[in-house]
C-alpha cells in the first residue's frame, strides 16, 4: 500500500540533546541548573553569558551524533531563512515535514508511533538530498533553531498509519542565561 512521499525533500541535519553528557559538564557557578550544564526545571541546556554585552549567550549543552533525515522545508520558511544570513529576519521559524516511512527506516519511530526526535533538538543545517556535501542552508548560530513541537499531520489517503509529521524549529535560547 502506497504511503505517499515528500515532494521536494532535502536532508535536515538534526542534533538531539544528550542530557547525560550535558549534566556531566563542568559545573557552572551560579547556574539555575544546580551547577551543571542542564536545567532540570526547564529541561534544557543552559546558556552561558560570554561577556557583559552578550545578549544571547552560548549554549552549554552537548548533543548526540548528527542525524540526517529527509524532510521538506516549508517554502515561506525557506525564503525567510535565505534572508537570515543577511540579518534581515530578527526571529526565525522553520517548519519541516517528515515522512513517517523515512523516520521508520532510520529507527526514529517509538513503539507508541511518535517520532524519536525530542523537543530541544537543534536544526544544524539543511543539505541537498542528492549531494549531502552541498549545504543549502545553515541557520544563524547562536542562538540556533530548536525543535519546539512535533505533531502528526496526516494519515494519508490509503493508510491507517501516520504518514507525515510536522516539526517546528524556533530561534530561541536553549535555556536561561547565567
Amino acid at each position: 500500500m502506497a504511503r505517499g512521499r515528500l515532494i521536494h525533500p532535502s536532508l535536515a541535519e538534526i542534533l538531539r540533546p544528550d542530557v547525560v553528557a550535558t549534566e556531566a559538564k563542568t559545573p557552572i557557578v551560579g547556574s539555575r541548573g544546580g551547577s551543571t550544564g542542564y536545567d532540570k526545571h526547564f529541561r534544557t541546556p543552559i546558556l552561558e553569558k560570554g561577556s557583559p554585552t552578550d545578549k544571547k549567550g552560548t549554549v552549554v549543552g552537548e548533543f548526540k551524533t548528527p542525524l540526517q533525515i529527509p524532510a521538506q522545508v516549508e517554502v515561506s520558511d525557506f525564503e525567510d531563512l535565505r534572508q537570515q544570513t543577511a540579518g534581515n529576519v530578527p526571529d526565525s521559524r522553520v517548519t519541516l515535514v517528515f515522512h513517517a516511512k523515512d523516520l521508520e527506516d532510520l529507527g526514529l519511530i517509538k513503539a507508541d508511533g511518535t517520532p524519536d526526535i525530542p523537543i530541544n533538538s537543534k536544526l544544524n543545517r539543511i543539505l541537498d538530498i542528492n549531494d549531502p556535501s552541498k549545504v543549502e542552508l545553515v541557520p544563524r548560530d547562536p542562538p540556533g533553531l530548536f525543535l519546539t513541537h512535533i505533531m502528526p499531520s496526516s494519515f494519508g489517503l490509503t493508510s491507517r498509519r501516520r504518514n507525515l509529521f510536522i516539526g517546528v524549529f524556533d530561534e530561541r535560547g536553549a535555556g536561561a542565561l547565567v
